[in-house]
């Protein structure tokens, strides 16, 4: 049946996602989707690291414009510390959108005090939640041969009656994920909140302290 393919592909995602497994989840997604992934998030990566935490910038400090296509060339040799290694921006920018994806979401997910603080956290007011159980395909809506939109709920949420939708679109290698470049809504990009959380929060401290101390006059 048409409805197979888009069915195992959003089954096949979320397996990869579950296993950690990121180049299986990065086959699952279309090409297009992850170049939006890769700018989209190499200007929120360097947002972070330009944001201004110092107490004398920061009542009138905004976050740092930048677009789609890229940032101002002064910016290319920013290092951007929330990723491993601390690799320049041109050096993320230069990266496959594949091998991107992959640091990136090793990047989010990994260990840390505030991660393992928050899941010790989850587990004790939600003892009864199966978050990690596999999602349940509610439906399939097709738009003609080569788009689908699967209707999934995961299953043990605090919000079990809320549906969520996976596009997929068919092409020359099967049918692929085609995710919203805008959104944070999906599954496969939950992690990111915690790695801008990171990032962030040593130096937010850090700017705190430093306000708290006696400035020499």
């Amino acid at each position: 049946m048409l409805i197979d393919g888009p069915v195992e592909t959003v089954a096949a995602a979320f397996q990869a996602l579950q296993q950690r497994d990121w180049r299986a989840l990065a086959k699952k997604i279309s090409p297009e989707s992850l170049s939006q992934i890769q700018q989209m998030q190499t200007g929120s990566l360097l947002a972070v690291e330009l944001f201004p935490f110092d107490s004398a910038t920061q009542s009138g400090g905004s976050w740092v414009a930048t677009n789609s296509t890229g940032v101002d060339a002064g910016h290319e040799r920013t290092r951007i510390r929330a990723m491993p290694g601390s690799p320049t921006l041109a050096e993320l920018r230069a990266l496959s959108p594949v091998d991107f994806f992959v640091q990136w979401q090793e990047a989010c997910y990994r260990r840390s005090v505030w991660l393992s603080l928050y899941a010790w956290m989850w587990g004790l007011f939600h003892k009864d939640d199966q978050q990690d159980d596999p999602p349940a395909v509610v439906g399939v809506v097709l738009e003609g041969n080569d788009l689908a939109h699967v209707v999934y709920h995961r299953t043990g949420l605090m919000h079990p009656w809320e549906r969520s939708v996976l596009t997929v679109r068919r092409d020359a290698d099967g049918w692929l994920l085609v995710l919203d470049p805008f959104s944070h809504a999906d599954p496969f990009r939950e992690g990111q909140g915690w790695l801008m959380l990171r990032a962030m929060t040593p130096r937010f401290f850090k700017a705190k302290l430093t306000s708290w101390l006696p400035r020499k006059r």
